[in-house]
C-alpha cells in the first residue's frame, strides 16, 4: 500500500481527492498548505505527492517541490489545477513535474495517473 502526500487548500476538494486516493487502496496524509506539509517530509516516507498549484500560506508549490527534491529526489509529483498559465507549467516542468490534472478532478482519471506514476 502506497503512502501519498496530498496538499490542497480547499477543504471540499481535499476531502474528495482524499477519498479518491483511499478508494484506490492507498494511505494518504493531507495538508491545507505547503507550510504544514513541509513537516510531513521529516516524519513520513511518501511514494507520491499530489499537489494543488495554489494554496494559502507562505510557501509556494515551487518552494515545496525544491525542498521535496532536495530531501527525496525520486518522489513523483502530480499537480492539480483549475487553471495553469503556460509560464507556471514551464517552471514546474523545469523542476521535473510532468503530470498535471485539471479540476474538477475525476476519480478514475486520478487513480489512473497515480497508478502510472507509482509504476515508474
Amino acid at each position: 500500500m502506497s503512502k501519498i502526500l496530498l496538499v490542497e487548500d480547499s477543504g471540499m476538494q481535499r476531502g474528495a481527492v482524499k477519498i479518491f486516493i483511499k478508494n484506490g487502496g492507498h494511505n494518504v496524509e493531507d495538508y491545507e498548505n505547503y507550510d504544514l506539509a513541509s513537516s510531513a517530509l521529516e516524519k513520513f516516507q511518501f511514494d507520491l505527492c499530489v499537489l494543488d498549484i495554489e494554496t494559502t500560506g507562505d510557501k509556494t508549490i515551487y518552494d515545496f517541490i525544491r525542498e521535496l527534491k532536495t530531501k527525496k529526489s525520486d518522489v513523483p509529483v502530480v499537480v492539480l489545477s483549475a487553471r495553469i498559465k503556460s509560464q507556471a507549467e514551464k517552471e514546474l516542468s523545469e523542476l521535473g513535474i510532468t503530470e498535471f490534472l485539471w479540476k474538477p478532478i475525476r476519480e478514475n482519471e486520478l487513480q489512473e495517473v497515480i497508478e502510472n506514476q507509482l509504476k515508474k
